[in-house]
Formats: C-alpha cells, sequence, structure tokens
C-alpha cells in the first residue's frame, strides 16, 4: 500500500476546510492518520551530546568500572539507563522493555535525557557535564 503524506498547518482557517473538504469527497476505502508534528532534536543538539557529553561519561564509566568505554558502549548504556520504556501485558504485567533512540525525541526530550544524565553524572560519577547549547530558535520551539 502506498501513503501519500501531506503536513498541513492546520491553524490556518483555509488549509483546515480544504482538509475537511477532502475527506467529505473520500470514497471507498482511505486510509488518513492525523499525527501532530513535532521538533526532532537538532543536529546541534546531536554534535554537542558526542563531541562534549559522551567521551566525559565514558572516562567518568571507565573510572569506576574500570573498564574501557568507547563512545558507542557509553551511549547504550545512557540509552538504556534513561530512555527505557517498560512493556506490559493487557494485564498490566510487565514483559520487558523497549530503549528508545535518540533520534526520535523531540528537542525538549533530548534536553530532559540531557539533564537526566547530567544529575545522574554528577551524584554518581562526581563529573560536572556541560550544559546543552541550544539556539534560540530550539529554545523557542520547547516552550
Amino acid at each position: 500500500m502506498s501513503r501519500d503524506i501531506a503536513i498541513l498547518d492546520m491553524s490556518q482557517p483555509a488549509v483546515r476546510e480544504l482538509a475537511i473538504q477532502q475527506i467529505k469527497r473520500s470514497r471507498g476505502l482511505v486510509w488518513y492518520c492525523c499525527k501532530r508534528c513535532r521538533k526532532q532534536r537538532s543536529l546541534s543538539q546531536n554534535s554537542f551530546y558526542w563531541s562534549a557529553i559522551i567521551p566525559i561519561i565514558a572516562s567518568g564509566l571507565s573510572e569506576v568500572t574500570g573498564e574501557d568505554w568507547d563512545n558507542d558502549r557509553t551511549h547504550d548504556f545512557l540509552k538504556a539507563r534513561f530512555l527505557s520504556v517498560d512493556v506490559a501485558d493487557k494485564d498490566g504485567v510487565v514483559i520487558g522493555y523497549v530503549v528508545r533512540s535518540t533520534t526520535a525525541l523531540t528537542t525538549g526530550e533530548f534536553s530532559n535525557y540531557v539533564s537526566d544524565i547530567q544529575v545522574w553524572a554528577k551524584d554518581y560519577l562526581g563529573i560536572t557535564v556541560p550544559a546543552l547549547r541550544t539556539s534560540k530558535t530550539e529554545t523557542a520551539i520547547r516552550g
């Protein structure tokens, strides 16, 4: 099944009306999926994370564990530590977990992820992780 994707600014009355009219004209089997657009974590956030945050945490983990921690292993550890989501059966019993990808995070979620890392690093590793640098545009989007 091929899918045509359109991103619409539903705050515009003319766009909203056009979308409603299109739905009214539809016949037969039609797939509509409405989803609010979210600002994905930015390239500057990602770059700062990999160049400034990950190496500091890797060094701290190497010191406390006595093992060598490279950037990829450190990234996987941090995702598992802070981005794990429980999976439950229909009775609410947790049967496992999944780890969210940092690429799927919004700019705000990514900032929260980094904040969680900063607190944990200070408390557990005794190190200070630099603050995430964001542009004015990213800050405005986060709200």
